[in-house]
């Protein structure tokens, strides 16, 4: 096996416990702790900066070490998937894994020698969505289930109806959660934050936890450093090259502090060294392999956003470099920050029947 395969392998496998995580985790333990039955919970922060196994170890949290009786699952976790026709979010298919996820007996598993669950999933094409739901509610009772976790909850914002259906689904989470009696945790990138303002009502039963990156203040810096120094075992660099942190003024940069896009980089940049038969990761490996401007600058517009909107990090200390005629490279002007006072609308036009 090739060197970099093994360095890919272990690069995936590795869980750093890095600072902000560590954080983001002791915040969420105690946010759930303060939140009352019925009430949601909503993580966020940039893509891939490491929410969904935030979202796996604060399970792991709340079951503990203590064995579980047979049927009791305090914990039900689902991903909000788009995958109906044209992409959609679809209720009925979020329903279906829902429950799978709590291991429903007519409508989650399969039976018998049904290993292709053919027979459970001509059980499910005619049953209505309207017997469905409330078969998954019925199931978190008697699991006596006390939180629902909700990955990738901002995908709804593809669901039928556009602003209109998004606000509905939410709508439906938030009774089931009443009805239910348990804790509702949403989590998703900063595109959820736009999505919970369809429901004012909700926002009032919100606890918010902000998972960020990295921002350019010295201490982060450093913290980013030490988490490239745990990179840095599991690879190859060139003669003289002791540490990646040697390297951060071009990793820290383009990655924008995330360290899910940290460790994309790395293993792009080892499919380059693969690829060109090289015994070593080099610093052109990396800048060969780093996204594209326009990715680049479509991530650190939706980190703006989302930052602008909770009133985190720096004040407008995004800046993505792109490359001018000359082939040098010059910093894109920052975007001027909004001055609309709050609860002051944009006036524009609503279409008939639209939520206002």
């Amino acid at each position: 096996m090739y060197w970099t395969d093994i360095a890919t392998k272990q690069i995936k496998e590795m869980r750093i416990s890095h600072r902000n995580y560590e954080r983001a985790l002791s915040d969420a333990m105690a946010a759930l702790i303060a939140c009352a039955p019925g009430e949601v919970m909503c993580i966020t922060g940039p893509s891939r900066v490491g929410k969904s196994r935030l979202a796996e170890d604060l399970a792991k949290l709340i079951t503990g070490e203590q064995p579980i009786p047979d049927g009791i699952m305090p914990v039900v976790s689902v991903r909000a998937t788009n995958c109906s026709v044209g992409g959609s979010f679809s209720t009925k298919s979020f329903t279906l894994r829902a429950l799978a996820a709590v291991r429903h007996p007519f409508y989650g598993v399969g039976r018998g020698n049904d290993i292709w669950e053919t027979d459970r999933f001509r059980l499910i094409e005619r049953t209505p969505e309207g017997v469905l739901r409330p078969a998954f509610e019925r199931a978190l009772v008697q699991r006596k289930t006390r939180y629902f976790f909700i990955d990738e909850a901002h995908h709804i914002r593809y669901a039928r109806g556009g602003d209109w259906g998004a606000a509905a689904i939410l709508d439906s989470w938030k009774c089931l959660a009443g009805d239910a009696d348990i804790v509702l945790v949403l989590i998703g990138a900063y595109p959820l934050l736009n999505v919970l303002r369809l429901c004012p009502h909700l926002l009032g039963r919100k606890h918010q936890v902000h998972f960020p990156r990295y921002y350019p203040t010295r201490d982060d810096l450093l913290a980013f450093e030490q988490i490239l120094e745990a990179y840095s075992e599991v690879l190859r660099l060139p003669s003289g090259v002791r540490s990646l942190r040697e390297w951060n003024g071009l990793l820290y940069p383009d990655s924008l502090g995330c360290i899910g896009l940290v460790e994309g980089w790395l293993r792009e940049g080892l499919a380059t060294a693969r690829s060109r038969n090289d015994e070593a990761l080099t610093k052109e490996h990396l800048q060969a392999s780093r996204k594209a401007l326009y990715d680049r600058v479509e991530i650190a517009e939706e980190i703006a956003q989302g930052e602008e909107a909770l009133n985190a990090g720096p004040e407008g200390d995004i800046e993505i470099e792109k490359e001018s005629g000359d082939g040098k490279t010059e910093a894109t002007p920052k975007k001027p920050r909004r001055t609309r006072k709050p609860f002051q609308k944009k006036p524009r036009r609503y279409a008939v029947g639209g939520r206002n």
